[in-house]
């Protein structure tokens, strides 16, 4: 995580590279890679500006045949994506896709980075999907995410995140176009990834919550009362440790309100059930 004093050293490595200076490129990242860190962390759109700046400055002084290239076309697009997110500029994202699949042609078939690329792509495809709502660009994401998780086999360190995003994209295109199949499948990759984050994991939650999603809207087709029941669990087990992120830095503070915090999660859980019930 960046910190004042990580952006200070950085900025005085680039000073160190003037222009002209064969190190400047990698001075210029380093900075843009912190500057966007700390944009994590303090949301300061100031931070992601600066860095966007920084990695179009980076680029051109990595040139097509640069074997850097691909790096930095990626960390554009990526800061790019974040401030379409932030901002909602639709050409932040549809350059950031521009670039995305710059760095993917220079990712062919057995580079060992090709899944990273795949994946970044399939997920700026499917922001714009969610924005334009042409299923082109859902479909051409699904196929990303599905070569991307060939290439993240078991044991790979970032397969759930194909596995919940390649969820994700099947449950849209089963609400846009009510294919069971890819309920179905919506439905298992999600039990698969969160197999993968168990308890304890950070990003635990968002996995319950799009999986008891899904669940209810099978529920909500199939009126099997055990995917509402399991819907439920997994809202109230979502729900619990959302709060407990917010409120559980302090134990003592979060043993004491522990009940009122159940009763909360109580009061929400039955809010999903009858909306479920009531279709």
């Amino acid at each position: 995580m960046a910190s004042t004093d990580d952006v200070s050293r950085s900025r005085a490595k680039l000073e160190r590279c003037p222009p002209g200076h064969n190190g400047r490129d990698v001075a210029l990242s380093e900075l843009a890679e912190v500057l966007r860190d700390r944009f994590r962390r303090e949301h300061n759109i100031d931070d992601l500006n600066g860095a966007i700046t920084l990695c179009r400055d980076a680029l051109k002084l990595r040139p097509t045949g640069n074997h850097k290239r691909p790096i930095s076309l990626i960390h554009l697009a990526a800061c790019l994506s974040k401030r379409y997110e932030n901002q909602g500029a639709s050409a932040d994202l549809e350059e950031a896709v521009t670039l995305g699949r710059a760095a993917l042609e220079l990712r062919p078939p057995g580079h060992p980075y090709r899944a990273f690329s795949l994946y970044n792509l399939a997920c700026d495809l499917k922001k714009r999907f969610q924005k334009l709502n042409d299923m082109r660009d859902l479909d051409e994401a699904i196929e990303l995410h599905r070569v991307a998780l060939e290439l993240r086999p078991s044991g790979h360190l970032h397969r759930s995140s194909s596995l919940h995003e390649l969820a994700i994209c099947l449950s849209n295109r089963h609400d846009k176009q009510g294919v069971v199949a890819d309920l179905e499948e919506a439905i298992t990759l999600g039990r698969a990834a969160l197999e993968l984050r168990p308890p304890g994991h950070p990003h635990r939650g968002i996995l319950l919550h799009n999986l008891a999603c899904d669940l209810r809207t099978r529920f909500q087709k199939q009126a099997n009362a055990r995917d509402l029941e399991e819907a439920i669990e997994l809202h109230r087990a979502a729900l619990e440790l959302r709060i407990a992120q917010r409120n559980g830095r302090n134990e003592e503070q979060w043993q004491e309100h522990l009940p009122f915090i159940r009763t909360v999660v109580d009061f929400e859980v039955k809010l999903v059930m009858l909306e479920g019930l009531s279709c």
